[in-house]
């Protein structure tokens, strides 16, 4: 699969390319963060066809899909689906911000499933 932001190559020897050209290997690649959407990149949003697949890679390959959904209604609302709900489904955890987006004076939220929030108390 290829990303539109991050190659990421299919295979026995699966790396992640950054745009720099720096590869890094998936021996020692426990978890995949994908920033939703992309600050660096002017706010663009991956296309929603290659989140899933890179979903389905990780899943596969035993490697945690965490989106760093800062600005999650943001990209929810980019990609056309009715709630954030659906936007955070490929993911394993989900950070929300409660500031960036919807204007609070501070506060954020992790989602995931209850041994990994457990563990992140």
């Amino acid at each position: 699969v290829r990303n539109s932001f991050f190659g990421v190559d299919d295979g026995s020897e699966a790396t992640l390319t950054y745009p720099n050209g720096k590869r890094v290997g998936r021996a020692d690649v426990s978890t995949l963060v994908l920033e939703l959407p992309h600050r660096e990149a002017g706010g663009k949003l991956t296309p929603w066809e290659e989140v899933e697949e890179i979903s389905r890679l990780c899943h596969e390959r035993g490697v945690r899909f965490h989106c760093d959904g800062a600005r999650i209604f943001e990209a929810s609302a980019g990609y056309g689906h009715e709630s954030a709900k659906r936007t955070a489904e490929p993911f394993a955890s989900v950070y929300v911000s409660f500031y960036k987006g919807l204007g609070a004076i501070s506060g954020a939220m992790l989602l995931g499933d209850v041994a990994f929030c457990a563990e992140a108390r």
